[in-house]
């Protein structure tokens, strides 16, 4: 038989590395986290048969964050849940939405002929929305026209929330 002779210096080695050799044993055995709803609200910003003389900047929250360049362009806004800001070139047309995580907006870009005049975003029924971005007639803006990638992109995330 072999005798093993461990110094003081092994054994408190031994003892400090023990907890973490052992750790990942133990976290294998844990069952996974539930996956946790979208902390999110998507928010779907299009230009339909309106089109202006020259881009019109979208703003949220008084950042702009994106342009609307032709007819049926859309851009997609990922957004915290609460009220936000939302307008044209046109302070006077802002609209404010308190949003809610996991749903879906749609903001239709629309002429006003009334005084101040330009443009306003109005707020489409979800489901009216939400064929029309699944009819494939919207086109995503161009990459160059997103300006706020932070929170704006060009494209749908793959995603069948409702």
């Amino acid at each position: 038989m072999i005798e093993l002779q461990f110094s003081n210096r092994n054994r408190l080695a031994a003892l400090l590395l023990f907890p973490f050799l052992v750790a990942p044993l133990t976290r294998a055995q844990q069952p996974a986290a539930p996956i946790s709803p979208p902390s999110t609200a998507r928010v779907y910003i299009y230009q339909g048969r309106f089109r202006a003389a020259r881009a019109n900047p979208i703003w949220c929250d008084g950042i702009e964050v994106a342009q609307l360049r032709q007819r049926w362009s859309y851009f997609l806004l990922q957004l915290p849940s609460g009220e936000h800001s939302f307008r044209g070139r046109h302070t006077e047309n802002e609209l404010i939405l308190d949003l809610a995580s996991g749903q879906d907006y749609y903001l239709r870009l629309d002429q006003v002929m009334e005084w101040p005049g330009g443009e306003k975003l109005v707020r489409e029924r979800a489901e009216d929305g939400r064929a029309l971005v699944g009819s494939g007639k919207l086109h995503p803006v161009a990459p160059n026209d997103i300006l706020d990638r932070s929170r704006a992109m060009d494209h749908s995330p793959v995603s069948d929330r409702r």
